[in-house]
């Protein structure tokens, strides 16, 4: 938002042309069905943590910490994935998710 105090820093540290992308959103369901819509995934990889120019998705609850990981009964409960979006066109991404998500609800 352009309001923002560091608006200006970041659009210089990253060179103005735009913003990476970060999402977190729940699946409803348990562990399983969780699992259901990553393993569904074609473009998409699954990764145990963010930061490549691919687009990667990380099941938090069973992120790198496992069984330590504090948080990992409430992601669990509420199906908590992070979607990083890498360089690919913009469509397949979008297309990948939305179709590993309506094949995990039939």
């Amino acid at each position: 938002m352009t309001s923002h105090p560091d608006h200006e820093l970041a659009r210089k540290q990253f060179g103005g042309r735009g913003y990476g992308d970060m999402i977190a959103f729940a699946i409803e369901g348990d562990s399983a069905t969780q699992n259901k819509v990553v393993n569904n995934l074609h473009v998409i990889t699954s990764a145990v943590s963010l930061g490549h120019d691919a687009t990667l998705v990380v099941h938090t609850a069973a992120g790198t910490r496992g069984g330590d990981n504090a948080y990992a009964p409430a992601f669990q409960k509420y199906g908590h994935l992070r979607l990083s979006v890498g360089l690919e066109d913009t469509d397949d991404p979008l297309v990948d998710l939305v179709g590993a998500l309506d094949k995990t609800s039939r």
